[in-house]
């Protein structure tokens, strides 16, 4: 999964499997946080695990999913959004 903000990769985790320790990288910054080892070389994403991120109006969020991905991943943006509808914002309006 990456994120971007104007182009700008503001986050991104991609494993090659699920038991790997591949860090979340934050603002180009490894999140040594962001795994847990559940047992012997079997990581697994740390829980509650959250990265914030201010967007300015006007700026472009994109969302670049591959692959699989925990049950309780998610990603959440919030803000003044004025008369935008659910459909500018997925049609890239």
């Amino acid at each position: 999964m990456r994120v971007l903000v104007d182009g700008k990769e503001v986050l991104a985790w991609v494993r090659s499997d699920s038991t790997a320790r591949e860090c979340c990288r934050f603002q180009g910054k490894a999140d040594e946080t962001s795994m847990v080892e559940r047992g012997p070389g079997d990581f697994s994403p740390a829980p509650g695990l959250a990265h914030v991120y201010p967007v300015k109006a006007g700026q472009k969020v994109t969302l670049i999913t591959k692959g699989g991905f925990e049950p309780a991943t998610f990603l959440r943006v919030e803000g003044p959004f004025g008369d935008a509808t659910l459909d500018d914002f997925l049609s890239g309006r």
